[in-house]
């Protein structure tokens, strides 16, 4: 049994045996910020846009800290990784971005 609010874009979806979540990741190397998210590519050369959940922490990779300035601080060039929601289109709305 599963229990939670429903998600618009993918509900969970849990079977006998295994469970799937629209849960993602991004690694990569910010390129463009907005007020609404930013663009990361990948070493391969993958590229994801993110848009800023409410909910949004900002954090320093090492210690899990929240980084100054938040948002702020994210700028072109800098090394960052995301997770969060899985949109459709090869989008993720982030809730935790660490750089």
């Amino acid at each position: 049994m599963c229990a939670g609010p429903r998600c618009r874009t993918d509900p969970l979806k849990a079977c006998s045996g295994w469970i799937w979540a629209n849960i993602g990741r991004a690694d990569g190397r910010v390129m463009s910020v907005s007020a609404d998210g930013l663009a990361i590519r990948s070493e391969s050369g993958r590229e994801v846009a993110l848009e800023f959940s409410p909910r949004l922490e900002v954090v320093h990779a090492d210690s899990g800290k929240p980084v100054t300035g938040g948002v702020k601080a994210l700028r072109p060039g800098v090394t960052a990784g995301a997770v969060g929601l899985r949109l459709p289109g090869s989008r993720l709305r982030a809730t935790r971005i660490w750089m």
